[in-house]
């Protein structure tokens, strides 16, 4: 008796296999579409805007200033640092922050002359 040949069947990956690189894919991804911002919780937005790279990001907590990853003293040592950015300034500020930290730094830039101001969120 003969055995009839068969036409080549593919073979269907396991399901872990599947897994194992779509896990890899998202965790690639979700790294990839991030600001290393940690701890804060921003506030959401209607539109969005994609800013240049070099501007100058300013981020500001309950505690605290941060120019870069610099933490600014006082005003003055905040107004020193953003003396030199032409290209735009964008102000980083979580949700749960007092408006007043915000005014703070808003103020400092109208007496540096700057111009080119940007909130960031979601």
């Amino acid at each position: 008796m003969k055995l009839k040949q068969t036409s080549f069947i593919p073979v269907i990956p396991d399901s872990a296999d599947i897994a194992y690189l779509l896990l890899i894919f998202i965790i690639i991804m979700s790294i990839i579409g991030t600001d290393n911002i940690s701890g804060i919780r921003l506030p959401a937005s209607a539109s969005e805007i994609r800013a240049p790279r070099q501007t100058v990001r300013i981020t500001v907590t309950e505690s605290a200033f941060l120019v870069g990853q610099t933490e600014c003293a006082d005003n003055d040592m905040l107004a020193q640092m953003i003396a030199d950015a032409d290209d735009g300034i964008i102000i980083i500020a979580d949700r749960d922050c007092p408006c007043r930290r915000i005014k703070t730094v808003l103020s400092v830039l109208e007496k540096c002359g700057k111009t080119k101001i940007a909130f960031m969120t979601e």
